[in-house]
């Protein structure tokens, strides 16, 4: 006799994008309080952010690696005119958390600790949307980039259940 677990569960494609960046912001950063992610949240909602980008800093303030959840709305609401508003998640996952996402989160956050690195987070506004007016009403101001410690190297890792989405992940 045999027995399998299988996992399998879809949702709409915006809650699946914001699950995401939540797992990932929760997991990784201090935005933990509810008000900072329902900003997060709402700011997805408008399409006004189009990437989380979470650095990993050292001691001279210099970023040693980088992992971006980036969002393609162009994308997004090409797939909702098609009728696919519902995502489903791929079974091996075994949770609502992407593959790709779990396992970038994984080696990032391992590379954080093995260097004993600290954590800072921004979010990109798309070239379309008044940064201003974003910045405005979800309550966030305009940060630069930090500045590297030498050239990073990176890969971009699409989520395939989402076509809109992809993680990204740089080191030195």
């Amino acid at each position: 006799m045999s027995s399998s677990n299988s996992f399998s569960s879809s949702m709409n494609r915006i809650d699946f994008i914001k699950l995401q960046i939540r797992i990932v912001l929760i997991r990784l950063t201090d935005a933990s309080m509810g008000t900072l992610l329902n900003t997060i949240d709402s700011g997805l909602d408008k399409q006004w952010i189009s990437a989380i980008n979470i650095y990993a800093m050292d001691n001279q303030n210099l970023c040693r690696a980088q992992l971006s959840l980036s969002i393609n709305w162009d994308e997004h609401n090409r797939q909702l005119s098609l009728g696919r508003s519902k995502i489903t998640i791929n079974p091996k996952s075994g949770s609502n958390t992407s593959i790709e996402v779990s396992e970038s989160a994984n080696f990032f956050e391992g590379y954080v600790n093995q260097n004993s690195l600290t954590i800072k987070w921004q979010v990109s506004v798309p070239a379309n949307v008044n940064f201003d007016e974003a910045c405005r009403v979800l309550g966030i101001k305009r940060a630069e980039p930090p500045t590297w410690a030498k050239s990073k190297d990176g890969i971009i890792i699409p989520i395939p259940e989402a076509t809109e989405m992809a993680v990204g992940l740089y080191c030195v």
